[in-house]
Order: structure tokens, then C-alpha cells, then sequence
């Protein structure tokens, strides 16, 4: 298992989105949970390219109780 926790989201976000500069402060969770599929995203294209087989889950603290 490899886990990875971005710590930037919002910073990468609103680098790479006018929508994320806007509404990013008013909405943080979708903003992060965006950024987070990007990852994926980017990761799986990856994998794919050099043959790999893997599955991706996305788990942040927003979706348990008590998160931040």
C-alpha cells in the first residue's frame, strides 16, 4: 500500500483553475477532493503507459466523522 497526502491542494488549485481562485475559499472540501482526482488521474495514465495494474481509492478526513 502507498499512501499520499496532499498538502497543498488549495495552492496547486487555484495555480491551475480561475473557478478554484473564486470559489475555493467558500468551498475547500470540493476544491481539495478535485485536486485529489487530478492525482489520481495523473497516476493512473502513468501506470497505464508503463503496464502496471493497480487500483486507486481516494480517503481524505473530510469524509470521516470528525475530519477536519
Amino acid at each position: 500500500m502507498i499512501v499520499i497526502k496532499i498538502k497543498n491542494s488549495m495552492e496547486i488549485a487555484k495555480k491551475e483553475s480561475f473557478l478554484a481562485k473564486t470559489i475555493g475559499d467558500f468551498t475547500p472540501k470540493l476544491v481539495h477532493r478535485k485536486v485529489e482526482e487530478g492525482v489520481v488521474r495523473s497516476i493512473r495514465e502513468s501506470f497505464r503507459e508503463r503496464g502496471l495494474e493497480a487500483d486507486f481509492t481516494i480517503e481524505n478526513d473530510f469524509e470521516k466523522p470528525g475530519g477536519t
